[in-house]
């Protein structure tokens, strides 16, 4: 271990770090990484390699993204990427890069990193590098029959191509019902969704998201996203706006029909534990889907003791699947 070097990471590494990201994730996707990183304005990431002689043996990097912390939206840092060689594992690499990457984050002032730990990785983030455990994630899956839907008279969906000022209205009028939110401004979305390629960091399955809006007597008042992954899978990876039931029934049920006419076998959805989301357990049970719990993690490492109290409470917080870098 003492042969190793940690080193903030060069991008013109990127030959070393492919090399390194392929025996994680074999078929990997250069363009999705271009993506991530490089086609958004919203910082630089903060990057950190581990080296043994001209070998990268570790890798770990960070995020930037807005985020509506109470009244204001900042720059935090969304976990991506931990990465070691194989051959060097059990060597203690995850965790003092993790330690650099935050040392390096806390000098530049950021104070927080969030991300979604699965089974593999939760016992360094949790037990580790001190992050707080916000508990499993929990998620509803349907196999996808025909049905038969029931439209509502003043409500009406339509697919848009771009997120636009009508985003804009839905997220001015809804953000303050939740103290911390990323950002869900056209910028953002747009970037998010209509950017990304047809693919995530592996290229196969491929992917690809459809975008709706939602009017209520003729104002836009929800949008929600619906990713196809695969031929068999789609997942509502985003949702947000007015979500009382009569229109949170009208999405699901939508979303079924959209299943059905892809021929699509599987729909899911996660659900947080706030109030707000809670009319939708009953939507999605009504309309067969089953619950069960995730395998991946809510959690964050706090750099603001001011911040810890209030951060932790889960009735504070919304999230959804596309918060998340896997879908």
């Amino acid at each position: 271990m003492n042969r190793l070097k940690i080193s903030h990471f060069d991008n013109g590494s990127n030959k070393e770090l492919f090399s390194l990201l392929k025996l994680e994730y074999h078929t990997l996707s250069t363009d999705f990484w271009d993506w991530r990183f490089n086609q958004n304005e919203f910082g630089s990431p903060i990057q950190y390699g581990a080296w043994d002689d001209n070998k990268l043996v570790g890798y770990h990097i960070v995020q930037p993204i807005p985020m509506k912390v109470q009244n204001n939206v900042e720059k935090i840092l969304f976990s991506m990427a931990t990465i070691t060689h194989p051959d060097y594992r059990g060597q203690g690499i995850a965790e003092k890069l993790g330690k650099q990457v935050y040392d390096k984050a806390t000098e530049l002032g950021y104070r927080m990193v969030i991300g979604f730990p699965n089974q593999n990785s939760k016992n360094l983030f949790f037990k580790k590098l001190n992050w707080i455990n916000l508990g499993n994630i929990l998620e509803f899956e349907k196999s996808i029959e025909k049905c038969n839907k029931i439209n509502s008279r003043n409500l009406k969906i339509y697919e848009i191509n771009n997120f636009d000022e009508k985003t804009n209205r839905i997220w001015d009028l809804n953000k303050n019902n939740y103290e911390f939110i990323v950002e869900r401004n056209s910028d953002f979305l747009n970037w998010r969704y209509v950017m990304a390629p047809k693919c995530g960091v592996r290229i196969e399955p491929t992917t690809e998201y459809s975008c709706f809006i939602l009017e209520e007597d003729g104002k836009p008042e929800t949008y929600f996203v619906i990713k196809k992954y695969g031929k068999d899978n789609a997942h509502i990876v985003d949702l947000f706006g007015k979500l009382t039931e009569k229109i949170l029934d009208e999405i699901i049920s939508f979303s079924i029909e959209f299943c059905v006419k892809h021929k699509i076998l599987n729909l899911s959805i996660w659900s947080d534990f706030n109030s707000t989301q809670k009319n939708l357990f009953s939507i999605l049970e009504n309309n067969g889907f089953t619950k069960k719990i995730s395998d991946k993690f809510r959690g964050m490492c706090i750099f603001d003791n001011d911040l810890k109290n209030i951060m932790t409470k889960e009735n504070n917080w919304y999230f959804s699947m596309g918060d998340c870098d896997v879908y």
